[in-house]
């Protein structure tokens, strides 16, 4: 067994986060209840459509109003974000390990957020 094998078996799983979901209305099939060709035909498929289906929806947003509650909660949201990467993500965590550049590793963080 090759050592990168070898090693993707000792990885433990990521674990399941209740606030952290997959993209909503996106339900891919199960990957062994299709041919692998289906499913990345379906995946070329919702990616061809995700922007056309979406930009209107932010164009009819895109001004609207909004409340310190709601900007609260959208910083709240934002500090899961970096709980997240910083604990959870392998890439992060690889980067952060191995004495990667803390500024490229971590550009990706919100500028503001807040937890609870």
């Amino acid at each position: 067994m090759s050592q990168l094998r070898r090693a993707g078996r000792t990885q433990k799983a990521t674990p399941r986060i209740p606030w952290l979901t997959a993209v909503p209305g996106f339900n891919r099939p199960p990957a062994r209840s299709k041919p692998a060709d289906k499913i990345l035909d379906f995946s070329e498929d919702c990616a061809k459509h995700v922007v056309e289906a979406y930009c209107p929806i932010i164009r009819k947003h895109l001004n609207d109003p909004y409340t310190p509650e709601q900007k609260h909660w959208q910083a709240i949201r934002r500090g899961r974000y970096v709980e997240f990467n910083l604990i959870y993500d392998r890439g992060t965590i690889f980067g952060l390990k191995t004495g990667g550049r803390i500024e490229s590793i971590l550009m990706s963080l919100p500028v503001q957020s807040t937890w609870l």
